[in-house]
């Protein structure tokens, strides 16, 4: 399956990226998994850093300095569905 546009033939994807979240071809369901698999590798890598150290304040504000804005980017133009937050899919 091809899509036409200005006689251009565009090949027909499963799965669409935009903004940094992946959107399925059919159904415009909302794929999280890469942005949830970067976060957690953001957050482990700076909690990996102090230890069990005090610095635990430092650790809370790099974690929302860098890796929350990674999570949220672009989730405004993604509808969710009430079970997203347990499969990580709409």
């Amino acid at each position: 399956m091809t899509i036409t546009i200005n006689s251009l033939q565009i090949p027909w994807q499963n799965k669409v990226k935009y903004l940094g979240l992946y959107f399925s071809g059919i159904n415009g369901k909302v794929d999280v998994t890469s942005k949830l698999r970067k976060f957690y590798g953001q957050f482990n890598n700076i909690m990996s850093v102090p230890g069990k150290g005090s610095y635990e304040m430092n650790a809370i504000h790099l974690v929302k300095a860098y890796s929350l804005p990674t999570l949220t980017y672009g989730c405004e133009n993604a509808v969710f569905c009430k079970n997203t937050k347990r499969e990580k899919k709409c």
